[in-house]
């Protein structure tokens, strides 16, 4: 089984079904994954992945998190019925999650990272998230962040 892991704001699943097709041709199962905050799991008012990389590191984390978790359970949902071998083909977002993934699952058969996020700092402030991190963050004056019960310095 190839787990199909996207890039961030991913657009379209077109390319991605192109891959699972040649995949199969070459006798792998092919799983395209919807990770958090994309496709399928995007809140109302909010573009695809708009919410994955923010401002918000904590909420980062935990989406992190909950994309390698998910794939933990759902590799042990398919070994449980008979899937023996594993890889991972991630860009971007996708990327650094199969990195996370190939931390902890050892059985990889194999994993393709294609220009995953290792630089957070450009993530946060000079990728196509940024316009939407920057509004955010200029909404609110500094002052006031600064006050907020939430902030500690």
């Amino acid at each position: 089984m190839v787990l199909i892991l996207h890039a961030l704001m991913s657009a379209s699943r077109v390319g991605y079904r192109r891959c699972a097709e040649r995949f199969n041709e070459l006798g792998w199962n092919a799983c395209f994954i919807h990770l958090p905050y994309h496709y399928s799991r995007v809140p109302r008012g909010y573009w695809n992945g708009e919410l994955a990389i923010t401002c918000d590191l904590i909420r980062n984390a935990e989406g992190l998190r909950q994309g390698v978790t998910e794939l933990r359970q759902l590799m042990s949902a398919l070994r449980e019925r008979g899937s023996g071998e594993f890889g991972v083909l991630a860009t971007s977002y996708g990327g650094w999650i199969g990195a996370l993934l190939a931390m902890v699952e050892r059985d990889l058969r194999f994993a393709a990272l294609m220009a995953p996020i290792v630089n957070v700092e450009h993530a946060i402030w000079e990728s196509p998230v940024a316009r939407s991190i920057r509004r955010a963050n200029c909404a609110v004056p500094i002052s006031s962040r600064l006050s907020s019960p939430d902030i500690s310095i």
